[in-house]
């Protein structure tokens, strides 16, 4: 979090909430579906492949009546991120 960018008006209670949040977010890929779990909090969502190139992909998550486009930058084959506003937040593989 040192190279988050955060509004004028945000409060350190905030960002300690934030931070604390950080890392706590489970997302898992199938063939046609993102799960996400966070907090005991579980999604699922339908998602197709719309634009790939060498090092990232854009994939549209349909999200109850409304679809979601997802930008996911890879680092290396374990690592990913996506761009949370101005910042971005970073993904690793992990084995279950």
């Amino acid at each position: 979090m040192s190279q988050w960018i955060f509004s004028s008006d945000s409060t350190e209670a905030w960002r300690a909430s934030l931070e604390a949040s950080l890392g706590k977010l489970l997302v898992r890929y199938t063939a046609e579906t993102v799960h996400t779990e966070f907090d005991g909090d579980q999604t699922a969502c339908s998602y197709r492949v719309i634009a790939s190139n060498s090092d990232s992909v854009v994939i549209v998550c349909r999200t109850e009546d409304r679809d979601e486009e997802r930008h996911l930058h890879f680092l290396d084959p374990e690592t990913y991120w996506v761009s949370i506003g101005a910042n971005k937040e970073y993904f690793r593989r992990e084995v279950l």
